[in-house]
């Protein structure tokens, strides 16, 4: 399109602050979260559908879907869970603050199933609370294989239910050591100091008092 000024590439932040909760490997049931807008592109329909296949396999486990459930889309969603004989799925709603912070700490896995999505705040904020997450290649997440932190799967139904029953069975001591490396590689890269220290760089480089740094793209 001809533009050619540099860019900079440096990533949303997201606050590392809390550690694994002790009792979330013990919890039962234990539970698999969905957080985000309720919207035709989110893939909510497929993650419904794909809990309804695994039947059986998901007894000790719940599935929560939180997000606003303002738009008719939202309705059809838990038309689609009613439908279906979902009884161990909940819409909580928007959960925001305090309450969204207990969400992500007490759940022991976390699920994007998107058909596109520019970055997807919802899972940094995941794996810096130590949850592995499932997220489909409709988001850039393919460090969730560099790092042994979850999994970065296919569009679609099956993958879907191939890789939440291949989760479930994870053993719980497994799912919480790939949550630790998930919240480790936040910390690395996408904590605000990091942030904080990749514009700092930036600017210095516009102002002529530094090197390039790797992350500005020059064409």
């Amino acid at each position: 399109m001809g533009f050619s000024a540099p860019v900079a590439v440096i990533p949303n932040g997201v606050e590392v602050l809390c550690s694994v909760q002790p009792d979330r490997i013990q919890s039962r049931p234990k539970r698999v979260l969905f957080l985000g807008r309720i919207h035709p592109t989110k893939g909510v329909d497929r993650l419904l559908e794909a809990w309804h296949r695994l039947g059986e396999a998901t007894r000790d486990w719940e599935l929560i879907i939180a997000g606003p459930l303002d738009q008719p889309y939202a309705e059809s969603m838990i038309a689609l869970k009613n439908r279906l004989g979902l009884s161990a799925v909940s819409f909580l709603g928007e959960v925001t603050g305090d309450a969204k912070q207990q969400l992500y700490s007490s759940s022991n896995l976390f699920v994007l199933p998107t058909h596109s999505e520019n970055f997807g705040m919802a899972v940094a904020e995941a794996l810096a609370h130590g949850i592995p997450a499932i997220v489909t290649r409709g988001a850039p997440w393919e460090g969730l294989q560099t790092h042994c932190c979850g999994w970065w799967i296919e569009q679609g139904v099956e993958a879907l239910v191939y890789t939440l029953a291949e989760a479930i069975q994870t053993p719980p001591d497994i799912l919480q050591e790939m949550g630790l490396r998930g919240r480790e590689w936040m910390g690395q890269e996408f904590a605000w100091p990091r942030i904080g220290q990749m514009m700092a760089e930036f600017y210095l480089w516009l102002l002529g008092k530094g090197e390039r740094p790797a992350w500005v793209v020059v064409n």
